[in-house]
């Protein structure tokens, strides 16, 4: 399953990074997954050379003195070989399909301490193994990887519950070791890893055991914020229009409602992942013809839009081949027909 979400990267597993990217003529894609890949290999890179492995001495050298590279922890310790044996292409993608099977299988393994069937808790790991989200943000992000954590701490928490306290302590390490990639899934993780330590607590010194590993998240979140964000362009926030422009409106339905006059459509495909949205899209366009409904144009900024009367088209433009095609610049539809994890 894990090789299906990464497709069409799949095809091209030793040379491609599954990530999304924008392509350029010519030079090699930028995108958020070269600094990921920079944060991980420095671990590694740091060890091999004698050096302090959570430090970064080498981004804004010489005007910055040596920075925390909190990125990097702790999946660059589990990336530092895989590197070494495969490179940084094959490495990462090695990296993300490994991820796909431990967010299946955690959860699984979770769902299994909980004493739901086989059957039950296969579909409950297979449905946050590929959750739309979780995908999108592994396609150059650390928080699809990181997020494998969180099953991982409930799974230990339930085994601590009924066996050695030392799986409260591989708990605490796995829900303290989310903010160091991502703070904004540690807003949600720690206090839900809290909340359910609560009401599943047996006794005092599991539930004592759950708020130290709460409390050293809170502590490690501190740290990283203390450490990261005064004085960076993350110090000074989010507009209202910005929070508003990427954020889901409630009649979506699931889909981001943004503005295809300021952004292209592959970037309001979720992480760039945008063929299976392309062809939901399709599919829905089609069902919406074949039932007879009609649809009804309207004129924006001298362009056509179609909308059509199902609720599924409702929440998302729909754009057929032939509108793309006459519509779009020869680069824009260059950009649509590769909107994919490659780089």
């Amino acid at each position: 399953m894990g090789l299906a979400a990464m497709w069409p990267a799949t095809a091209h597993f030793g040379t491609h990074f599954a990530a999304r990217a924008e392509a350029i003529h010519g030079e090699a894609s930028t995108g958020d997954h070269l600094q990921a890949v920079y944060h991980l290999w420095l671990v590694g890179h740091q060890l091999e050379h004698g050096s302090k492995p959570w430090l970064d001495p080498y981004t804004f050298q010489p005007e910055s003195s040596p920075r925390v590279n909190f990125g990097g922890w702790p999946f660059g310790l589990p990336y530092w070989p895989l590197w070494a044996a495969f490179g940084p292409v094959a490495g990462w993608n090695l990296r993300l399909l490994l991820t796909f099977l431990a967010a299946g299988a955690l959860t699984y393994l979770w769902l299994r301490e909980l004493g739901l069937p086989r059957g039950a808790a296969l579909v409950g790991g297979l449905v946050f193994d590929l959750a739309p989200y979780r995908v999108a943000q592994s396609a150059g992000h650390l928080r699809g990887m990181i997020a494998v954590l969180l099953p991982l701490a409930l799974w230990a928490f339930e085994r601590g519950r009924r066996g050695s306290r030392w799986w409260l302590v591989l708990a605490g390490a796995a829900i303290a070791s989310i903010p160091f990639s991502d703070l904004h899934l540690a807003l949600g993780a720690v206090p839900f890893f809290l909340f359910y330590a609560l009401c599943r607590a047996r006794n005092a010194w599991t539930l004592l055991g759950a708020l130290v590993a709460g409390a050293c998240a809170v502590g490690t979140a501190l740290l990283v914020s203390r450490h990261t964000i005064p004085g960076s362009i993350a110090g000074g926030g989010r507009s209202l229009s910005e929070v508003s422009f990427y954020s889901a409106a409630s009649s979506s339905a699931g889909w981001h409602r943004c503005s295809r006059y300021s952004v292209s459509w592959r970037s309001c495909a979720h992480g760039g992942w945008g063929s299976h949205w392309r062809w939901l899209s399709a599919r829905s366009c089609r069902s919406c013809s074949r039932s007879g409904r009609t649809s009804r144009s309207t004129g924006r900024s001298g362009t056509t839009s179609r909308r059509c009367g199902t609720r599924a088209c409702r929440s998302g433009r729909c754009r057929s081949r032939a509108w793309r095609s006459r519509r779009s610049s020869p680069s824009q539809r260059r950009g649509w027909r590769g909107a994919s994890p490659l780089s």
